[in-house]
């Protein structure tokens, strides 16, 4: 804009010199007719008549007019095409600064393009990053919830085998009072035998020796202390199949799912 301006002064200026120029082109024939017709009256011999002078004289007056005349139109025209070349170089600076400005605008566009994409990309990072919380949110619950299963079935597991354990030692007594109970009543329906003289025994030898007592004794503790031997190594492996199941859940999964983009599946996927 400021180089348009210093053009357009310079073309004034130029404008105003060439009028001051055609000015003096129009002043310098009217200055130089006395020295003219000082010569003319100097070069005037006796012999001339006053009708030849008077025939020559409007004759040059006519040509000092035709000259004027044409120097004027003359003036004008470079005037006005100084002035018309002045307004073209205008517009054309004009032109330049309206491209240079169209320029600025298209990539003041393409910036506030470039910004709106990346708002919207950051916008739809945030969307991914709260599906992606949400699914391991749920994962975390479900492995959660498969922990306390599993736990849970291992103590059943235990707790029914200490039943079975408990079981097989109750219907053991059972079945030991019950043959008791039959012996017991066999010997009540036999019939009586006749009295039949039997060499006494010392009581020494109808008492049990003690250490066969505690042969029997030792036996039912050695039985005892067996199944308990048993069940705590069935605990013991339990355990460990319940701490290598909790480590191996704490691990992350292999295979990730992946949200495809339906919004009809994203309950399910979450």
């Amino acid at each position: 804009m400021v180089s348009i301006i210093g053009f357009m002064k310079r073309a004034k200026e130029w404008i105003a010199a060439a009028h001051i120029s055609d000015q003096q082109k129009e002043n310098a024939p009217l200055q130089k007719q006395p020295e003219a017709e000082d010569v003319l009256q100097d070069g005037v011999q006796p012999d001339d008549s006053a009708s030849q002078t008077a025939s020559t004289t409007p004759g040059s007056v006519c040509s000092h007019g035709s000259r004027v005349s044409r120097s004027t139109v003359g003036s004008r025209v470079s005037v006005t095409r100084v002035r018309q070349e002045a307004e073209h170089a205008a517009l054309l600076e004009r032109a330049a600064a309206l491209k240079r400005r169209q320029q600025l605008e298209q990539e003041e566009a393409e910036l506030q393009r470039l910004e709106l994409e990346e708002v919207a990309l950051k916008k739809q990072r945030e969307i991914w990053r709260g599906i992606e919380i949400a699914r391991i949110k749920a994962k975390k619950e479900e492995l959660e919830m498969e922990t306390a299963l599993a736990e849970s079935s291992a103590k059943l597991k235990v707790l029914n085998e200490y039943e079975r354990s408990e079981d097989g030692a109750s219907s053991h007594g059972r079945r030991s009072r019950n043959r008791g109970s039959l012996t017991h009543d066999v010997t009540r329906a036999s019939p009586p035998q006749p009295d039949v003289t039997t060499p006494q025994t010392p009581p020494q030898m109808l008492q049990t020796p003690p250490m066969a007592l505690q042969d029997i004794s030792s036996h039912s503790n050695v039985s005892r202390d067996g199944d308990i031997l048993k069940v705590m190594q069935r605990q013991n492996v339990i355990t460990e199949l319940l701490v290598k199941q909790q480590k191996q859940s704490q691990l992350p999964t292999k295979d990730i799912p992946v949200f495809r983009g339906d919004a009809l599946q994203y309950k399910s996927f979450i």
